[in-house]
Formats: structure tokens, C-alpha cells, sequence
């Protein structure tokens, strides 16, 4: 009975470049969390300090502030009952400090409104208190030290009272506010410290347990890994036995194609040597019966000839086709343009024939291989352009590393249905006694074109011109 493990399964189908980066990224995933969460709670546990202390600022400073105004009203009673300036000093100091105190608590509360409203109320009243103050002061300066306490001194001291009691009032409601406030905002931060211990913990476990399947999974890439290795090393093996055996397949090779090389050249040279001896021993026999052979007879005797040299062309040709793609061509910087005059001067166009070469790029390729494909096209478009106006472009373009080169003539054209079959060894278009070729010249091209990499085709309509495309790279490809 076969056992399923879902899990198991569908890691075994995971390669083992993801299996590496799932366990890189367990680990990584759980820091980023534990980071992540980490600053998220210290962001709120900060805000919540800060709420926390902005709030017990606001406490001290009313504090500070009732204290100030308390020790003024206590200085100006001691002044009043001894004459002694020296109480003044804290109602000189709390003229000073209550407006900077006020200040301070306005801009404290300014995001409650219902604490600004009640600063307000508190400054009013304080303004007030400090005024009945100033005023004490005034009649106390202006009585004699004598004196007793006059029925308006002693009005102003009970409205003095009055008032401070009511800022007395006022001020524990603001400061009950506050510590409300306090309150809620403390237990708020105990949330927060709670919460963010809660979730170290949490991440704790997470890291560890992400630890262990991380240590996991890489203690089975291990040993995937290492079953891996034997499983190369086997093929290893087995590539060095199969290379042995395509060394000695190569060799075994090359001395087939000596061998093949040896009997075409001995074949063609035995096939030529009773051609020509057919060639001359009629002539000698044209020669001999001069002014007796009748005229049939002399037609025979040079279709004859034409037929033997036909022979040797396709002997040649054959022998040609035979070598291509097996003989090492030397990778040379070639001037296409000079090239192409070179060709042309083999070939030795008649004198009604017109070849424009367009802009000509230089490559680094095989210049023997490039001369050939010309050669055999061009030649072509002569043997076949029978007229007078007679005209060959050869044009390029040259797409990234690729160049696409075009040989185009004025001649008869191709019809569709041939276009493809002229490619193929031995096929011709005309019968071979209209014109003399051996139908392999395009075949060669063909394959040396493919052999670099390129693809040749033929655009044409009967009665149009031919043009045939090839392309070619600009440096040589593996």
C-alpha cells in the first residue's frame, strides 16, 4: 500500500533553489514580524508615556500656580500685620510668575477644550485676586503703622477671601479633570506594557518553533542536497562512458570521411580522365573526317562535347556540395563591398549587364563561405537574364547582429510553385540542353547559408525579376 503525505509531496515538487529561499524566508518573515510588532507597540507605548507625563505637567503646573497665588495672599497678611517688607517677596514673585504659569498651563491644555475654557475662567478670577492684592498693598502703604483696620480693609480682605476660595474651586475641578485624565491614560499605558509583553512572549515561541521548522527544512535540502550529488555523480559517470564512446564514435568518424574524401577525389579523377578522353577523341575524329562529316554528324559531335562538359560541371559540383560544412574556413574581417567587386571581376558579366551594390557593411566572418553564396547567386541571375537591359541589385540590411542581404534581377522570375524545389540538389527550372547548368549551385547556397546560422528565400512572380534574401551574421555564431 502506497502512502500519501500531501505536505511531504509538495515539497518534493518544490526545486531546491525555492526550498533554500523558503527557509531563508521562515526565519526572516518571523524578524520582520517580531520587528514590526515590536515598533508598533513601543509607538504606542511612547504615546502613551507622553500622554501620561503631558498630564501630570498640567497637575504640577496648577499646582505651582495655586501655591503661587497662596503665598502672595500669605505675604501680603504677614505685610499687613508687620509692616515688614520682607513678606512681600512672595507676592512680588507671584506677580511675576502667575501670568508665565497661566501661559504655561493655556498651552498645556490647548487640545482639550473643555480644560482651555476652564484656564480661561481661572485667569479671570486670578486677575481679579491679584488686583485686590495690588490694591491691600496700596492702603496698607498708604495707613499708618498704627492704625487699626479700617471697615474698607477689612471689606477688601473678605472679597480677597472670596475669591480665592472660588479659584481654590475652580482649580480642583480643573485638577479633578486632570486626574481623571491621568487615570485613564495610566491604565492605558498598563495596556500597552502588558500588551507589548504578551506579544515578546508570543514572538518568542514563534521564533523558536520558525527556528526549529527552518532547521527542518534545512536538515532535508541536506539530504535532498547530498542524494542529489550521488544521483550527478552516477550521470557524471555515465557522461564520461558516453563521451568515451563519441571519441571513439568522432574518430571512427573522421577516418569514414578521410576515407569518403579519398574515394571522391580518386572517382571524379577516374570519372574525368575518360570524359576528356571523349572530348579530345572527338575533335580528333571532327579533325580527321574535316569536310567528309556531314553536317548532322558535326551537330552530334559538339553536343557531344556539351554533354561531357555538362559531366564535368556536375562532377565538379558534386564534389564541391560534398565539402561544404567539412572543411575548417578561417573567421577573417571582410569589406563585403570589396568582396563583391571581386566576384564580379571572376565572373565577367557581359557588357549590358549593370550590378548596383548598395552601402556594404564589414563583418567578421568566413570570407570564403560569403564569396561562394554571391558567387553562385549572381552567376545565377547572368546565366538566366537573357535581355538587353539586363540589371542586378545587391542591397543589405543590417537588423542588431543580423544581416539580411538581397540579390535581385530584372530576369524571367520564378513561378510560386517552383520557388521552393530550386533550392533542392539537381533540380533545374529550363531543360538542361536550353541551358547549361547542373541544378546544384543553389543547393550549395543553401547550405553553406544555414551552415553560418541564416535562412535564404526567394521573392518572385513569373515574368517580374527574382530576388533572392539571405541572412548572414555580422561576427560568427557557435
Amino acid at each position: 500500500m502506497v502512502s500519501y503525505h500531501p505536505l511531504r509531496d509538495l515539497w518534493a515538487g518544490v526545486s531546491l533553489r525555492r526550498q533554500g529561499a523558503l527557509v531563508i524566508t521562515v526565519p526572516v518573515i518571523c524578524l520582520l514580524l517580531f520587528l514590526g510588532t515590536s515598533i508598533y507597540l513601543r509607538y504606542y507605548t511612547v504615546a502613551a508615556t507622553r500622554y501620561v507625563t503631558h498630564t501630570q505637567n498640567v497637575l504640577l503646573e496648577s499646582s505651582n500656580l495655586l501655591i503661587a497665588l497662596l503665598n502672595a495672599e500669605t505675604g501680603v497678611r504677614g505685610y499687613e500685620s508687620t509692616r515688614n517688607r520682607s513678606f512681600l517677596e512672595p507676592y512680588d514673585e507671584a506677580m511675576q510668575a502667575v501670568p508665565v504659569s497661566i501661559s504655561r498651563l493655556r498651552k498645556l491644555v490647548q487640545d482639550n477644550p473643555v480644560q482651555t475654557q476652564q484656564v480661561s475662567a481661572i485667569e479671570q478670577k486670578i486677575q481679579q485676586e491679584l488686583k485686590l492684592l495690588m490694591k491691600g498693598v496700596n492702603n496698607i502703604n498708604a495707613s499708618t503703622a498704627t492704625s487699626a483696620i479700617s471697615t474698607e480693609q477689612n471689606a477688601l480682605l473678605i472679597q480677597e477671601k472670596e475669591v480665592m476660595d472660588q479659584i481654590k474651586l475652580d482649580i480642583n475641578r480643573f485638577q479633578l479633570e486632570e486626574q481623571r485624565l491621568l487615570q485613564t491614560r495610566e491604565q492605558w499605558l498598563d495596556q500597552q506594557e502588558e500588551l507589548r509583553g504578551w506579544a515578546q512572549v508570543v514572538m518568542t515561541v514563534i521564533s523558536i518553533l520558525a527556528s526549529g521548522v527552518a532547521i527542518y527544512l534545512f536538515d532535508r535540502i541536506e539530504r535532498e542536497r547530498q542524494l542529489g550529488i550521488r544521483k550527478l555523480q552516477a550521470q557524471a559517470q555515465k557522461v564520461v562512458q558516453l563521451n568515451q564512446i563519441l571519441a571513439q564514435t568522432n574518430m571512427m568518424l573522421a577516418d569514414r570521411n578521410q576515407e569518403l574524401d579519398q574515394f571522391v577525389y580518386v572517382s571524379s579523377h577516374d570519372l574525368k580522365a575518360p570524359l576528356r578522353a571523349i572530348a579530345n577523341l572527338s575533335e580528333w575524329i571532327e579533325e580527321d573526317l574535316e569536310g567528309q562529316l556531314p553536317e548532322e554528324g558535326q551537330r552530334h559531335m559538339k553536343l557531344l562535347r556539351k554533354r561531357v562538359r555538362r559531366m564535368d560541371a556536375l562532377i565538379n559540383g558534386l564534389l564541391e556540395y560534398s565539402r561544404v560544412g567539412r572543411t575548417k574556413v578561417p573567421v577573417e574581417t571582410v569589406n563585403v563591398a570589396d568582396l563583391l567587386t571581386e566576384v564580379i571581376d571572376l565572373l565577367s558579366p557581359p557588357p549590358n549587364f549593370v550590378i548596383e551594390i548598395g552601402q556594404m557593411p564589414t563583418l567578421q566572418t568566413r570570407r570564403l563561405s560569403l564569396s561562394q553564396v554571391f558567387s553562385n547567386l549572381i552567376s545565377n541571375a547572368i546565366k538566366h537574364c537573357d535581355r538587353l537591359d539586363a540589371k542586378i541589385q545587391i542591397t543589405v540590411e543590417v537588423r542588431d547582429q543580423l544581416c539580411e542581404f538581397a540579390v535581385a534581377d530584372n530576369g524571367p522570375g520564378i513561378a510560386l510553385e517552383h520557388q521552393k524545389k530550386i533550392f533542392t540538389i539537381f533540380q533545374t527550372l529550363d531543360a538542361r540542353d536550353k541551358t547549361e547548368n547542373t541544378g546544384i549551385g543553389l543547393s550549395i547556397v543553401k547550405k553553406l547559408v544555414e551552415l553560418e546560422g541564416g535562412k535564404i528565400w526567394v521573392e518572385s512572380r513569373l515574368g517580374e525579376g527574382a530576388k533572392f534574401i539571405f541572412t548572414w551574421h555580422i561576427s560568427p555564431v557557435s
